[in-house]
C-alpha cells in the first residue's frame, strides 16, 4: 500500500459524499464498499496525519484499516498538491 498526498478539499470531499464505513481519529473508510475480496467488503481508503490528508494505492477492509498503525506507515515527505 502506497499513499498520496491529496488537497484538504479532495480529502473533504470524500468524507462528505456518503458517510464513512470507518471513522477514526486518523481518517476513514469511503462508505460505499468498491468490491470484495475473499467475500469481505473493501472500501477506498484516507488518512489525516499531521496536518496533512492521503488516499490510499488500494482499497482496505474495515479490519484492515482499523489495525493500522499510522506511526509505522511511509508516508511521502512532500507532495504536490
Amino acid at each position: 500500500m502506497t499513499w498520496t498526498e491529496v488537497t484538504e478539499a479532495e480529502y473533504t470531499a470524500a468524507l462528505e459524499c456518503l458517510p464513512p464505513a470507518v471513522r477514526l481519529r486518523y481518517g476513514f473508510l469511503l462508505g460505499e464498499p468498491e468490491t470484495r475480496v475473499f467475500g469481505r467488503p473493501v472500501y477506498a481508503a484516507y488518512l489525516h496525519v499531521g496536518g496533512r490528508y492521503y488516499a490510499g494505492s488500494r482499497s482496505m477492509s474495515a479490519q484492515e484499516f482499523r489495525t493500522l498503525n499510522v506511526a509505522e506507515l511511509q508516508l511521502p515527505e512532500h507532495g504536490n498538491v
